[in-house]
């Protein structure tokens, strides 16, 4: 799943005084996050959201109404004398602002370098975008949307909880379904349903955030340390109001994994075939221990990451 950015002074090398004027672009589109603390950037000719806090926000207004960095300054100090708003922190705004491709021209007086991403950042993570999925997300929410309600979601990990407490004692009959797992006849079954559950899993994302009405504009593949995983473009979520909503699109496709996690779960206890309690131990591995360890981890820049920061409001 694609997400927000949020602003960061990473990679950005500020010059030493504010520039005497900078203008930001008059497209730009301001959005509310349901708190009193964020609101939400939007750039519509990249489809790129950045969410700023109090003082980042007076800020850019001042800049909007057309005053200077440093007239702006002065405002923000003056509206919050007991913050530690400076000039300094406010050129570093400025910078990632010119960085970013968010103002008008080249700030006079004082000019922004600007600085391309480290080579590891490429090689760590790069997308590579095939489609816009939106008129397909459309089509599958007026068919199935229901089966991606925010009751479907919290009805799908409560069927994991319960397959779970009912696995109680089993437990080492499913761990010996993993003795053969790196037999090469079996990675060809295990890539096909990692990559279904994976497609399904982005599908979730995809259909939930049409159920709000925010399109989804692209699709395609991210290369991870090499390793290709699909994604889905919703970071047009940033403009709704509710967390709760954001937080239903971001765990959407959990939720899902866990769903079927679950399924399977209840198959391995139902039935006495060999090849069917093989099949349904690979999917609880794919699907449920694979979205706990790395989808929910908050420590990678997964679904996890990205809940946690949009339910606490605590960016990075």
């Amino acid at each position: 799943m694609a997400t927000s950015s949020a602003p960061s002074n990473e990679n950005v090398a500020p010059s030493s005084a504010l520039p005497a004027e900078l203008k930001l672009r008059t497209d730009l589109v301001w959005s509310r996050t349901g708190t009193d603390a964020h609101a939400v950037l939007e750039d519509p000719a990249t489809g790129r959201f950045f969410r700023l806090g109090t003082l980042e926000q007076l800020f850019l207004q001042q800049l909007l109404e057309g005053c200077s960095p440093a007239e702006a300054v002065g405002v923000v100090q003056q509206c919050c004398p007991q913050s530690t708003w400076n000039e300094q922190q406010a050129n570093e705004l400025c910078c990632w602002l010119v960085t970013n491709g968010l103002t008008d021209s080249e700030p006079t007086g004082s000019p922004a370098p600007r600085t391309k991403p480290p080579v590891l950042a490429n090689l760590y993570f790069c997308r590579l975008s095939l489609f816009c999925p939106d008129r397909f997300l459309s089509w599958c929410n007026r068919r199935l949307g229901g089966l991606f309600d925010w009751r479907m979601a919290i009805a799908g990990v409560m069927l994991w909880c319960v397959a779970l407490v009912c696995m109680s004692g089993h437990w080492e009959a499913v761990v010996a379904n993993y003795q053969n797992l790196l037999a090469p006849q079996r990675w060809l079954w295990l890539t096909a349903a990692w990559l279904v559950l994976k497609l399904l899993h982005e599908l979730a994302h995809g259909v939930t955030c049409r159920r709000y009405g925010c399109e989804v504009r692209d699709a395609g593949v991210a290369l991870i340390l090499m390793i290709p995983i699909a994604y889905v473009d919703v970071t047009t979520s940033w403009r709704l109001p509710s967390r709760w909503q954001r937080l239903h699109i971001t765990l959407a496709g959990v939720a899902l994994e866990l769903a079927i996690a679950g399924c399977a779960l209840l198959v391995w206890l139902g039935t006495d075939s060999l090849q069917l309690r093989q099949i349904a131990a690979d999917t609880v591995l794919l699907a449920a221990v694979n979205s706990l360890l790395f989808n929910l981890n908050p420590l990678m820049k997964f679904d996890g990451y990205f809940a946690l920061a949009d339910a606490t409001g605590v960016d990075n």
